[in-house]
């Protein structure tokens, strides 16, 4: 284990606590769904994907202005893009 590889370890775990715990719940219940892709979906499927939100996401959706901005600038940094649509939806 080298100097620099613990220093690159403690940034990530020190960046991932800085970021809200609603994202990782985010993260831990979508866990497993395939990601899209462009070549497999049609416009069609993509805009059902984008105006169907889910009761659990709406009721994760559900926090003070503050707290959406934050979880919005997490899922940018973390380049979440499931979670962007969920929140612009």
């Amino acid at each position: 284990c080298s100097i620099l590889s613990t220093v690159c370890v403690a940034d990530c775990v020190t960046a991932l606590l800085a970021f809200p715990p609603q994202v990782l719940d985010y993260c831990e219940h979508h866990r497993g769904e395939p990601l899209p892709t462009a070549e497999s979906e049609s416009q069609d499927e993509t805009r059902k994907r984008t105006t169907d939100i889910g009761e659990w996401d709406q009721k994760f959706i559900a926090v003070d202005q503050e707290m959406l901005f934050e979880i919005i600038l997490a899922a940018n940094y973390l380049d979440i893009k499931a979670l962007l649509c969920v929140v612009f939806y």
